[in-house]
């Protein structure tokens, strides 16, 4: 009889370990889906991270080629007030040579 209890616990004790390796075994299973899932979380971030400098380094590009125009502009507009000015000047000494002209008639 002691044979018979001795093997009975053992079986017992052998059920309850593999009880325990199945859920051992059952939790791996869910970590490793779930490192899946991270994995595959990851490396969507990392291409939406990808994807916001890529739209960050364009936009500053666009931002310094504005700026680099803005400044051409500026030149332009800077010239056209001296030509602007040198016409005034002209049409000032025309006007005073007319004027001297009809003083002196």
């Amino acid at each position: 009889m002691a044979d018979k209890e001795r093997l009975a616990e053992y079986a017992n004790d052998i059920r309850n370990n593999l009880s325990e390796i199945i859920d051992v075994l059952q939790d791996r299973k869910d970590l490793t889906e779930r490192v899946q899932e991270l994995e595959k979380r990851c490396h969507y971030l990392n291409n939406e991270l990808f994807r916001e400098r890529t739209i960050k380094n364009e936009f500053q590009q666009g931002i310094e080629e504005q700026g680099k125009r803005i400044k051409e502009l500026e030149m332009g507009l800077e010239q056209i007030k001296e030509m602007a000015g040198l016409i005034d000047r002209k049409y000032f000494e025309v006007a005073d040579k007319a004027l001297r002209g009809k003083q002196n008639a």
